[in-house]
């Protein structure tokens, strides 16, 4: 996902993390780091409605033609974690015909702490509309798993606030749920409403 805050200038570290550049425990260069986040990305946009068995082969011929300087062992890891993902049962509802991939949504949020407005300019992974509620998921590719909402890094909470308060804007009477997917576990992990009103102090 992508997501722009202008009006305030983030911090270093909340910047990095909203572009998806966090930095790995592991010895990554960068760019490679940034290419590998958004090539699982996009496999993962491409995954609804995907057969496991011919989709391995789609992602390894898409990752050799996308990324031909990785090593071989690196796109086969990357393989390995989309499809770890599209097969698991667990997962399916959120690929299947209620969602919707990569779903911009812009809009502006007056912050209260610094008393302004801001324009707010982001990408929601996959978006799930449903009668009674609405389910906002991002996609994380860090190689380390938060160990509970709590542990989830500020810039992921921060994120995910501004979406819920716009998505709120949209749907003022569905319950507005988000989630971070962790593409290493596979995990899913949902942000409780108090650490969604936390992590962004807004008003109006």
């Amino acid at each position: 996902s992508h997501l722009s805050v202008h009006g305030a200038e983030p911090q270093a570290d909340q910047q990095s993390a909203l572009t998806n550049l966090r930095p790995s425990p592991l010895q990554t260069p960068p760019d490679e780091r940034y290419l590998r986040g958004r090539l699982i990305h996009k496999l993962l946009e491409y995954a609804p409605g995907a057969v496991p068995d011919t989709y391995a082969e789609f992602c390894r011929n898409f990752l050799q033609r996308s990324a031909p300087s990785f090593t071989p062992e690196t796109r086969d890891s990357m393989t390995r974690e989309v499809l770890r993902v599209i097969e698991n049962s667990e997962f399916s509802p959120l690929f299947d015909s209620h969602g919707l991939s990569e779903v911009p949504i812009v809009g502006q949020v007056h912050v209260a702490p610094e008393n302004k407005m801001v324009k707010v300019l982001g990408r929601i992974d996959r978006l799930i509309i449903k009668s009674g509620e609405v389910l906002a998921i991002d996609f994380k590719t860090d190689r380390t798993i938060a160990a509970g909402p709590e542990a989830i890094p500020p810039a992921y909470k921060k994120q995910m606030a501004l979406y819920r308060h716009l998505l709120a804007q949209v749907f003022p009477d569905r319950n507005i749920r988000c989630q971070l997917f962790w593409t290493a576990g596979p995990t899913l992990m949902e942000l409780p409403e108090e650490i969604l009103k936390s992590a962004l102090q807004v008003s109006g």
